[in-house]
């Protein structure tokens, strides 16, 4: 383990040995568990994406009809879980391939 020294807002101060008192818990243990949860987040979401990717297309036949796989809907206990979930599908554009190439339509950038 790395030794760290930052440096807190009086208020910022007082509103973490709040807490870590209500959870009986050192300033410094409750640091550490908010930085790994904001740190490990990002981790989370990524592998957790794999579970929202749409299936590979399948061949059809002309006489079939086959549905688009829709994503797995999420329950409020995965919600309350992770929090950041929440942002899926607030937004919304006209362009079809912007998941694709969200940098070219953000950023103005095209991707290498």
């Amino acid at each position: 383990m790395k030794r760290t020294q930052i440096y807190l807002s009086d208020e910022t101060h007082a509103a973490l040995h709040r807490l870590a008192t209500e959870q009986g818990k050192t300033i410094a243990t409750l640091t550490r568990e908010i930085i790994e949860t904001r740190v490990a987040a990002p981790r989370a979401l990524r592998e957790q994406a794999v579970v929202y990717a749409p299936a590979r297309p399948r061949r059809v036949k002309k006489s079939r009809v086959v549905k688009k796989p829709r994503a797995k809907k999420l329950t409020q206990a995965e919600l309350e879980a992770n929090p950041l979930l929440q942002i899926i599908g607030l937004g919304s554009s006209n362009k079809s391939d912007a998941g694709i190439n969200h940098d070219k339509y953000l950023y103005h950038e095209d991707k290498d």
